[in-house]
């Protein structure tokens, strides 16, 4: 099938980068993708190995496409409303797609040929078309996902095909200057925590396949956890908190709501003796003075005569009553965490919330007047 080259060449290309070792990185971690991809279904245990923490190439069946890839990989993504995009030709080398129909292997050179001739005509690019391409640029980094048409990718890199006509939309990301990168080691263990705007933190479960983008898309990277932050003990509690509900999406902490808990719990109080006891030892001491309690009552029912039991029963009941007075009086400082009960990060977050509603209220309201 002949290509119509200059209506191919008309179309605009896509994926300009000012720097070019963010470039080199991207189309180094989409080559290294498809690596593990081909890895995986040649049942290669390397592809598992490269996908620990991420739950990839866990099967020989299964590979990710450009989507759950790029959203367990990178942090802090996020999924708005695009329109339907432009026609446009983006660039192969930069494309991550999911080969799972396992071409062009299964093709002759001849059926390769023809294959990528209908694929490059232009209309495969032009949106409700037959076998239409449908992409997404995150545009910050110069990566494209392939949605529609993600087969195809592999085909065109092998074939050394520069240029895939697709209709395309634009997806944002967080600016280099809002993020950074902590290296750090936990009990022994290295891991990556990305935190934006100083305020919402985020694990990267697997910091090989996105560090080199982010480091050359200019994210700072640090290997010392900041002092002003909440302890990486609570961030991580809050996040284990967070993962057990598999209904949210990737789980992001709030340092502000780690930190205003943190700092509950860590306020000094005064309690009683009484309310500092365990509950079991607190019903000893009940039992206790009950006892004493019960025992000078009785002793100061019998005959007056009896001057030394009176005398005993006296005392019994003052000491009984002095210290139910001494245990009333609030003269041991603890912990508001060791006191009672402390919220989740769940009740907290969502006290937070609603919070920030009622000072956005208040501040519409004065606007309004």
């Amino acid at each position: 099938m002949h290509v119509d080259s200059f209506a191919r060449d008309a179309l605009p290309k896509l994926g300009d980068i000012t720097s070019a070792a963010l470039e080199t990185a991207v189309a180094q971690m989409v080559a290294s993708k498809h690596v593990c991809d081909a890895l995986a279904r040649c049942h290669d245990p390397l592809a598992a190995m490269a996908g620990e923490g991420l739950d990839f190439w866990s099967d020989w069946y299964h590979t990710p496409d450009g989507f759950s890839f790029f959203a367990r990989v990178f942090p802090f993504v996020r999924w708005d409303g695009t329109d339907i995009g432009i026609s446009a030709l983006v660039p192969a080398r930069r494309t991550i797609g999911d080969a799972h129909r396992q071409y062009p292997e299964t093709m002759t050179p001849e059926q390769q040929q023809t294959k990528l001739a209908y694929l490059q005509h232009p209309d495969r690019g032009v949106w409700g078309n037959e076998e239409c391409a449908t992409y997404t640029w995150i545009k910050p980094l110069g990566l494209f996902l392939a949605g529609e048409g993600k087969n195809r990718v592999s085909l065109f890199q092998r074939a050394g095909a520069e240029w895939i006509p697709a209709c395309v939309s634009t997806q944002d990301y967080p600016a280099p200057e809002r993020m950074v990168l902590y290296l750090v080691r936990v009990a022994g263990f290295a891991q990556c925590w990305a935190v934006l705007d100083g305020r919402w933190a985020q694990h990267v479960a697997s910091p090989a396949w996105a560090l080199p983008v982010l480091q050359a898309y200019g994210v700072l990277v640090r290997s010392r956890w900041p002092t002003e932050f909440p302890e990486l003990a609570a961030v991580r509690r809050a996040h284990a908190k967070i993962a057990d509900d598999r209904r949210g999406p990737k789980p992001q902490v709030d340092l502000d709501v780690v930190r205003a808990r943190d700092e509950w719990g860590n306020t000094r109080v005064w309690i009683s003796p009484w309310s500092g006891l365990p509950l079991k030892s607190l019903w000893k001491w009940i039992a206790a003075w009950s006892t004493a309690t019960l025992i000078g009552a009785l002793l100061m029912m019998v005959p007056a005569g009896w001057t030394w039991s009176r005398g005993l029963g006296a005392a019994l009941l003052g000491a009984a009553a002095g210290t139910f007075v001494l245990v009333q009086i609030k003269s041991v400082p603890m912990r508001q965490r060791d006191v009672g009960l402390a919220f989740d990060y769940h009740a907290w977050a969502k006290g937070a919330a609603r919070a920030r509603c009622a000072r956005a209220t208040e501040l519409e309201g004065d606007g309004g007047n």
